[in-house]
């Protein structure tokens, strides 16, 4: 026993060794503890971590903060920034002189101080004191700045939010942007000087721009207003607006005036809305000058960067090159490049990839040419093992391959070869004796088509000679006897025309042939046209003779015989005295022009030139006309202006799809071309091109994808909880090149094969389910407010049916929440009138908490119950809204609790503070905020409690009250009530609150049940009103008509009792003719002289609306003629009497000696008068 004490006191000491020698060698900084919780819930606020030090040597701070929460806060109407609810919470406290003050921020200008919670009492601008001498941390160092005080130091946050960051917004308002999201727009607008009345539109601002600023200085104001809406500032002359901040369609616009009175309106942006700055004219002026606007546009796209292209190799170090895009910033999605700014497009640099050496593999050079075009021929290629090194191919053995060595030989064009067709022969060429007939002969391929490839050696002839069934006429030398007439007369009647006898067929006894034709001659022609035999007189003469007759000689050769003479013929002579008065007499004309040949941009005509017959002036055959005597060609420009717009394809899309066939669709643009030549074609919007915008796709990379596997969608999950299984089918399959699939065996991929099954549903079966009841109406009318509604935990029973079961059945889900906020239409702001006075509302908690864990304070809001422990230091809150805190009053089991009860003390800020709970302070409390009031019930719970009801035998459901109805009229509403369990206490004879579960085998009452309440309230309507109101546009006025809130028999009720959500219009545009923008003239002015020759009369405009006063937009009555602004007067003779001083200055005139000007004189008749007598 000692020798086992002696062993543990020995582990001892070596232990505590070991803990110093851990601690000596270990000494300095621990590690960072985790971040605390985020100051702020919204704004920007601070976290902190703290790391502690250990042997007493460290260097460096023990504490470090970062931000967060740095969304925006939600601002409601009325609602006060940090600092300032910081100042609020010293509202109540009393001062030296016994005096309270609402304290408000006194924003402070030095660096230093500025984290210091200096704030001044509203209403006494004098009295301004430190509160506190630093400001919760996440407080703004000033107003409107993004530095925040971190333990009562200024500590500069940049835009990105980051502490001690240096990152600013450029002018398009992005953090650490390079300004390339925007444009700065700038410009003068010129207003007229001779309106005095209207208003004129100076300058769109589009949707989201930054920093605004118009400026100003004339007898005109400068407004804003809504384009859509068209409300706005300073858009009726009867008023002008102060200096101030004013809220349009949510954009702050600020109106201010320098001292030289130029008025000033400046957006800092970005703007919600696209907004119209206009110019309210109230009399003409010659010094109306200008308007000068300058804001920050955002682009609308944008070029962006959105991947790289494939890598052009797949081992040994290729290159990918990048993907930049034209994006619409609004939607994301891609647009044509022509949208983005070329200059504006990023350079980026291609980049490496995969670099990792290649294995070695065959590498095929390219296929020789073919043997042969046609007919099977043969083609060649070397196949060389090799692999990449530092991008140089080194060759290496064919053994260091894998797989089978390519084919280095294969067969090719097995075509058969294209053969010549001739086609028919055409006629002869001559109408007599010997010609040419052609044909064509072409290359076709088998199947008939039109190719090349024939052999040219072998094609057939195209053209032969030919030989005409009817013999030439020859000219025949007149008899001196016959004249011409007769000769004529007889020579086109049909005669037969005889040919020559052939050569005889033998030397002896042979036979010759010669042609008889009836024929006729045509006149004033060298044709003859074959008729029928009968048409020619006399008998035909014989076409066969015998020749050679007797001639054969013992030896067998013939005897030379004289064959027929040749035939004469006759050629036929016109009816003249000679045959040079016959030749008809052609010659080349001029027959106007050919089509232009151009229809726009200047085009050319060239001259016709046509051979004609001069005495009858017809056009004849070109070839009467000698080719020398030719006329020269003329030529002219026509259609001479541009062309009209026309829609131009100027290439084609990217293909859709890699491989498998896809489509390129056509990249179409609406051009004008302005004259002839590049660079003088501009762009215009589509709507100038008439006719069909062109969309002719056209296919493209319809080649073969590599094997790839498909799968199909997934399976739906086998089970709903618990774990099921999802399957699908997954296949090998090659897309081709048509977009059909051919289904290969599995090593053609070369990928990692999908899963075919996976794990679905994996979370536990759970029977028990809470079941939400519907919202309540939001709880205001206008502005935020909140919603309730009751969550019962329900179980699911086989036959489909649910029942209510135990609460602690759904322990294990996640409970929805009973409450929620609710935002309604943003309440109405009267500015002629105080708003009215909002009646108080308490946001209770009905939660119920029962104690089961000792803690010495506990937090609970009213609304609930809770049964704690005793002795427990109890905080009751009281959230209430338009009601001042420090007025709230508390009750306790309707006994009011004042400032001198013992064990319970109400707080400045309203709540209340329960000092070591016991039974004397069991009971209802009650919060009365004005005529809002809520109750919070409160028990006391035995430590010993569980081992006391176990012994009791008396255990139930009790019930409270059931709530006012979900819905205030119709049947949709539903009543809840609190169901707890309680326990009748043997030893004192009374009844406690239990958890529930020692109720779980007693059936549990409702909880909730419907209700019914008396019908609602409807919104009903009256009769338009004229449409003769105020005009807002040209043609445009406003109607007006009652809506009320009644109930079926009529009677009027609150508004807030109908359905805000389908309340109708109360206020539409109307068309109007009442509404028309006319120039109004105003009077005629004093004539300028009241005799001579120049006086004259001056008035100015005023664009309003016709039969009122209202100014109207200056650009609709620009449309009108403008009545006459100036007028002759008082256009008679001086005389003596009508001599007078029409000017202020004539004295001045005369001793700057100017009377000897015209106008002077007129002007200072009565002066330069009497300098003239002097």
């Amino acid at each position: 026993m000692a020798e086992s004490k002696s062993f543990g006191l020995l582990l001892y000491v070596l232990f505590v060794g070991l803990l110093f020698l851990v601690r000596g060698v270990h000494c300095g900084w621990s590690a960072w503890g985790s971040w605390s919780d985020c100051s702020r819930t919204c704004g920007g606020g601070a976290s902190y971590s703290i790391r502690s030090c250990y042997g007493g040597r460290c260097s460096g701070e023990n504490i470090k903060y970062r931000s967060c929460n740095i969304e925006a806060c939600p601002r409601a109407k009325g609602s006060s920034d940090y600092r300032a609810q910081q100042c609020s919470k010293f509202n109540d406290d009393k001062n030296v002189n016994g005096k309270s003050y609402d304290w408000i921020p006194k924003i402070q200008s030095d660096r230093e101080k500025s984290c210091a919670l200096i704030c001044r009492a509203k209403g006494h601008d004098e009295k301004v004191e430190e509160l506190a001498p630093k400001v919760l941390d996440g407080t703004p160092c000033f107003p409107d700045k993004k530095d925040m005080c971190i333990n009562g130091i200024c500590v500069p946050v940049g835009c990105d939010y980051e502490l001690y960051s240096t990152a600013v917004e450029d002018e398009c308002g992005v953090c650490n942007g390079d300004g390339s999201t925007c444009k700065v727009m700038k410009g003068n607008h010129r207003l007229s000087p001779d309106i005095s009345r209207g208003i004129e539109e100076v300058v769109v601002i589009p949707n989201g721009s930054l920093s605004v600023r118009v400026t100003f200085r004339g007898k005109a104001h400068l407004g804003v207003r809504d384009k859509t809406t068209r409300r706005g500032l300073n858009q009726n002359a009867g008023y002008s607006i102060p200096e101030g901040s004013y809220d349009i369609e949510g954009n702050t616009i600020e109106f201010s005036q320098t001292r030289s009175g130029r008025e000033v309106i400046q957006i800092a942006g970005p703007t919600t809305a696209n907004l119209s700055v206009t110019v309210l004219y109230i009399e003409a002026s010659n010094t109306h000058g200008k308007v000068h606007y300058q804001f920050v546009e955002p682009l609308q796209h944008l070029w962006k960067h959105v991947g790289w292209t494939e890598c052009s190799l797949a081992c040994g170090g290729g290159f990918q090159g990048p993907v930049v895009m034209c994006i619409d910033i609004t939607t994301g999605l891609e647009v044509d490049a022509s949208q983005c700014e070329p200059k504006q497009k990023p350079v980026i640099e291609s980049k490496k990839c995969n670099e990792k050496q290649c294995p070695p593999k065959w590498q095929p050079a390219p296929w020789s040419a073919c043997s042969k075009t046609c007919g099977g021929g043969m083609q060649t290629r070397e196949v060389t093992c090799a692999e990449r090194s530092n991008s140089v191919m080194v060759r290496m053995p064919d053994l260091h391959c894998p797989g089978t060595k390519p084919a280095t030989k294969r067969v090719c064009n097995m075509d058969q070869c294209p053969m010549w067709y001739p086609e028919k022969w055409s006629e002869c060429t001559a109408t007599c004796g010997s010609g040419t007939k052609t044909r064509k002969v072409h290359c076709r391929d088998i199947q008939r088509n039109v190719v090349n490839g024939c052999d040219p050696d072998a094609k057939p002839v195209e053209e032969k000679e030919c030989v005409s069934k009817v013999v030439c006429i020859k000219e025949k030398v007149f008899e001196a006897e016959k004249s011409v007439q007769e000769f004529h007369a007889e020579s086109f009647e049909p005669r037969f025309f005889i040919g020559e006898w052939s050569p005889c067929s033998a030397s002896c006894n042979g036979t010759q042939t010669r042609s008889v034709i009836c024929q006729v001659p045509i006149e004033f022609t060298d044709i003859v046209a074959d008729v029928p035999d009968d048409q020619c007189k006399g008998e035909k003469p014989v076409e066969h003779q015998m020749c050679n007759i007797d001639t054969c000689s013992n030896d067998g050769e013939a005897d030379d015989l004289p064959g027929n003479s040749e035939s004469g013929t006759v050629y036929p002579i016109p009816p003249s005295n000679s045959v040079e008065e016959w030749v008809p007499s052609f010659e080349w004309r001029y027959n106007g022009y050919t089509d232009c040949s151009a229809s726009c941009l200047g085009g050319v005509q060239t001259s016709i030139t046509e051979c004609y017959h001069a005495s009858e002036d017809r056009v004849v055959d070109d070839s009467f006309c000698e080719l020398s005597e030719t006329l020269p060609l003329v030529q002219q420009s026509c259609n001479n202006f541009p062309c009209p717009p026309r829609w131009s394809i100027r290439g084609y899309s990217p293909c859709s799809v890699g491989c498998g066939g896809g489509i390129q669709h056509p990249l179409v643009e609406c051009i004008e071309e302005l004259a002839a030549g590049s660079g003088n074609t501009i762009i215009l919007r589509e709507e100038w091109c008439t006719g069909p915008k062109p969309n002719i796709t056209k296919p493209c990379n319809f080649v073969d994808c590599p094997p790839a596997w498909k799968t199909t969608e997934w399976s739906q999950c086998s089970q709903s909880c618990s774990g099921g299984i999802q399957t699908r089918t997954v296949t090998c399959s090659q897309m081709l090149a048509f977009g059909n699939y051919l289904e290969l065996p599995e090593p053609f991929c070369m990928e990692p094969r999908p899963a075919e099954e996976k794990i679905c549903n994996e979370q536990d079966c759970v029977n028990a389910v809470w079941v939400s009841q519907p919202w309540s109406e939001c709880s205001v009318t206008c502005g935020a407010g909140l919603q309730i509604r009751a969550v019962i935990c329900m179980t699911q029973l086989p036959s489909g049916e649910q029942q209510f079961t135990f609460p602690s059945d759904c322990d294990s889900l996640p409970e929805p929440p009973l409450l929620q906020p609710c935002v309604g239409p943003p309440c109405p702001v009267i500015e002629e009138y105080p708003s009215p006075k909002k009646e108080p509302l308490i946001m209770g908690d009905a939660s119920h908490f029962v104690q089961e864990k000792f803690s010495t304070k506990l937090i609970f809001a009213v609304g609930g119950s809770a049964s704690v422990f005793p002795h427990v230091l109890i905080l009751l809150k009281c959230p209430v809204r338009w009601f001042k805190k420090s007025q709230i009053r508390w009750h306790r089991n309707d006994q009011d609790i004042g400032e001198n009860d013992v064990k319970a003390k109400v707080l400045k800020d309203g709540r209340l503070k329960i000092y070591s709970v016991g039974p004397e302070d069991v009971g209802s409390y009650t919060c009365v905020a004005g005529t809002a009031s809520e109750d919070f019930e409160l028990s006391i719970q035995d430590k010993s409690l569980s081992a006391t009801v176990a012994e009791s035998n008396s255990l139930g459901w009790a019930v409270g009250k059931w709530s006012e109805c979900s819905e205030s009229c119709g049947d949709g509403g539903i009543q809840i009530r609190k169901v707890h369990c309680e326990a009748l206490m043997s030893d004192t004879n009374t009844t406690k609150e239990v958890q529930e579960e020692f109720c779980q085998f007693i059936e549990m009452p409702m909880v909730m049940q419907p209700c019914f309440q008396q019908p609602c309230p409807l919104w009903n309507t009256g009769d338009w009103s004229p449409c003769n109101t105020r005009c807002v546009e040209q043609f445009t006025a406003i109607q007006r008509r009652s809506v009320h809130c009644t109930l079926p028999d009529g009677s009027r009720v609150p508004k807030k009792h109908c359905n805000k959500r389908e309340k109708p219009v109360a206020r539409q545009e109307c068309h109007t003719d009442n509404c028309e923008a006319v120039w109004r003239p105003s009077k005629w002015m004093k004539c300028s002289q009241s005799c001579g020759d120049s006086g004259t009369q001056t008035r100015t405009l005023g664009c309003v609306y016709k039969g009122r006063k209202q100014p109207a937009d200056v650009k609709y009555c620009r449309e009108k003629e403008k009545p006459e602004l100036v007028r002759a007067c008082n256009r008679i003779e001086c005389s003596a009497n009508s001599c007078v001083d029409a000017w202020t200055y004539c004295t001045m005139a005369k001793r700057l000696n100017m009377c000897q000007l015209k106008n002077y004189q007129e002007q200072c008749c009565l002066s330069c008068r009497q300098k003239d007598q002097r």
